[in-house]
This record gives structure tokens, C-alpha cells and sequence, in this order.
């Protein structure tokens, strides 16, 4: 098995190509995280699981770690040489008994989920990268499943504008400003109005779209809804795209993001803005027909977001 993890590291490395012929393959890049299990072993000819066990329990990790496959990979050439990796200070990641925090005997107890990383720091003549660890821990308190998940904290340097414009790189930093277009209110169509610079919008896509977020989300994967940007403008150099009334059903707050399909990357995203319930009152519009009401609603949408506008 041992053979199979090498040789399966060096077929991603090689054959695992990107659309950008400047980071076509993986070690091109500026940063390079590779995070998982990895699922490299304790040499279990090297001690009994009651030796391993008890080694765990002084603390004496060296030990261990001197027959971890992973490292011996790394020192010999075979795999993931290219990459720099902390050596873990925190006790094998696998294998537990579910529910608990005891090493489950039918395995040798292993540093199976790992974290190594790469910064590329003379990619730039006239600019240093720099990538700096500052932990790197497995979660004990964890009990769902036979891992302890590992988790690392890195800090790295990024361009700021005026770099970014030095070394001619493309479309640094959010490219798309949505307008606020006042009240939202829940079970009623939202209409979303952005702007983007003449000169920037060589770098909207057909199939670039626009996600509704709760407010707290971090994953691009969790959106609510998307609808598929526009790339024509609407009004006054103005961009609009409409989400009906099912977005919303329920009160809370959210935020847009905008994905750009070209360069597979954020170019936009807004303020956090709440969403409420309509209150209507019992005066003389109580009885009107819904479809009154509606119009009364569009007319009060048009009006907030000229009003915005002109702002």
C-alpha cells in the first residue's frame, strides 16, 4: 500500500493541469496547500499496537514518528519532497474507536491526515512571497468518526493594489459593486442592480453568476439560490438581474456574491442586508386586490433604487 500512495502522489502531480498556462500544473502556483488523509502508515513491523499505544501515552512521539511513511517518503525523494511540512507535535490522528478518544486495536494508531504547503517565493522579480506556519493541531474533542480532523493556521503575503498594478497582473481585487437598493422583504422578488467599470468588464463571462448567502457563510458551495449574471447593462451603466419570490422565505441576513466562470474567482460581493416581513396597515389599501398591492411594491422598489442611484 505504501508503493500505491507514492505512485498515486506522483500521477496527481503530474497529470492534474489548470486552464492557466501560467499555473498549468500544481507546483506553478504562488501557494500550494495539500491537505488530507493522506492515509500513510506507522512501519507496523517496527512495534506491537500495546508498544505504539504506550509511546503515546508518555509523549514520546519521536519514536514514532522515525517510522512514519510519509516522512520517510519525503526524505527519500519518493513523494512530497516538494512540499514543506511541520512535523506533528500532536498524538496519530487514526485510528479510534467512534465516540471516544481511545486508539481502536484493529489498526496501528497513524498520522494519516496531514497538512503540507509550498510558497513559490521567487515567482516575481521585484516582490518576495512569504508563508509562515503558526500551528498545526489535531481536535480531540471530536468523537463523530475514527479521525481526529487536523487543522493548521498560516499567515502569507498577498498584493496590495499598488503591487498588483506594478507587475501588470489582471483584474486584482472585487471588479463588482452592488448598489443598494433598500428594503428587502421576504416572500416578494429582489432585484439586484451592480455596476462595473468600463475597463473591467473584459472580464465578465456568459456564465458568470450571482449567489444569495446567509450572512455567516464561508463556502461558495453553500449558496441559497444563483442566478446567471448579466452582461449587458441595463439603465444608466447599470447591470440588473432579478431573484424571485422564493429566495426569501423567512426573515434574516445575507449577502450577494458575484463568481467570475473565467477567471474561477470572486470579483464582487456586498454589504450584509437584512431581510423582513412587509408590514401593511389597516388604512384604505387594506382591501385592494393582490395584484394592486404587488404593483405597489415595484413602484416602491424603482423608486428606492433611483433614489440609490442618484446617491
Amino acid at each position: 500500500f505504501y508503493q500505491d500512495r507514492v505512485d498515486s502522489y506522483n500521477t496527481v502531480l503530474g497529470s492534474h493541469l489548470y486552464s492557466t498556462e501560467e499555473t498549468e500544473l500544481i507546483l506553478y502556483h504562488d501557494y500550494v496547500f495539500w491537505i488530507g488523509d493522506l492515509n500513510f502508515r506507522l512501519d507496523s513491523e517496527s512495534f506491537k499496537f500495546e508498544e505504539v499505544d504506550l509511546m503515546i501515552s508518555k509523549n514520546e512521539l519521536g519514536k514514532l514518528l522515525a517510522v512514519d511513511q510519509l516522512s520517510k517518503a519525503r526524505k527519500s525523494g519518493q513523494a512530497f519532497s516538494e512540499l514543506n511540512e511541520t512535523l506533528p507535535t500532536f498524538p496519530p490522528s487514526y485510528k479510534y474507536k467512534i465516540g471516544t478518544s481511545v486508539y481502536d486495536g484493529k489498526r496501528f494508531p497513524s498520522w494519516t491526515d496531514r497538512i503540507l504547503y509550498k510558497a513559490n517565493v521567487a515567482n516575481y522579480e521585484t516582490y518576495k512571497l512569504s508563508l509562515n506556519q503558526h500551528s498545526y493541531t489535531a481536535h480531540a474533542d471530536f468523537l463523530e468518526s475514527d479521525h481526529k480532523p487536523v487543522s493548521s493556521n498560516f499567515s502569507l503575503a498577498v498584493f496590495s493594489t499598488k503591487i498588483s498594478n506594478d507587475l501588470l497582473l489582471p483584474c486584482f481585487g472585487p471588479i463588482v459593486t452592488f448598489v443598494d437598493t433598500g428594503p428587502c422583504y421576504a416572500n416578494e422578488d429582489f432585484q439586484v442592480l451592480y455596476t462595473v467599470k468600463i475597463e473591467d468588464r473584459k472580464y465578465m463571462k456568459t456564465w458568470d453568476w450571482i449567489g444569495v448567502f446567509k450572512d455567516n457563510n464561508t463556502n461558495l458551495e453553500d449558496h441559497l439560490a444563483y442566478t446567471w449574471a448579466s452582461t449587458r447593462v441595463a439603465r444608466d451603466q447599470v447591470f440588473e438581474v432579478l431573484f424571485d419570490e422564493s429566495v426569501f422565505l423567512s426573515p434574516g441576513d445575507f449577502k450577494l456574491v458575484y463568481f467570475s466562470a473565467g477567471a474561477r474567482d470572486i470579483l464582487g460581493y456586498s454589504k450584509s442586508f437584512r431581510v423582513r416581513f412587509r408590514e401593511f396597515s389597516a388604512g384604505p389599501t387594506a382591501g385592494r386586490p393582490l395584484e394592486e398591492a404587488s404593483e405597489a411594491r415595484e413602484t416602491e422598489h424603482a423608486r428606492e433604487a433611483r433614489e440609490n442611484l442618484e446617491l
